[in-house]
């Protein structure tokens, strides 16, 4: 959707919580329909650092890496592939995206296939 014509306007405000960087956006109340309960504010969600996600990605990596076969239960490694590791790696640059996709990928081909 096109912001820039539906009339939302976003400002992003910044804070320290618990350690995590967080991001709230705030709507232009004027153009658009209030919230419901007349919110001006939408919720904080996390800001993620490249680094830190890099760091977990690298260690998932070295894991799989050092196991003849899957190191976590079926049901997690579902939950790895379906969601968690498509989100870490959308919080990466592009071309880091693409090197740390095609060094998960050649570590789920071998540990997917048969003993």
């Amino acid at each position: 959707m096109d912001r820039s014509r539906s009339g939302f306007s976003q400002d992003f405000h910044r804070a320290i919580l618990g350690g995590h960087l967080l991001i709230r956006e705030s709507r232009d109340l004027e153009t658009v329909q209030p919230l419901l309960f007349a919110e001006d504010e939408l919720p904080w969600r996390p800001a993620y650092d490249p680094g830190d996600v890099r760091d977990r990605l690298e260690a998932m990596l070295a894991k799989m890496r050092a196991a003849a076969s899957w190191p976590w239960k079926p049901s997690t490694v579902c939950f790895y592939r379906e969601t968690f590791w498509p989100s870490l790696l959308s919080k990466l640059p592009d071309a880091e995206e693409a090197a740390h996709l095609r060094e998960m990928e050649a570590e789920i081909t071998r540990l997917d296939a048969p003993a």
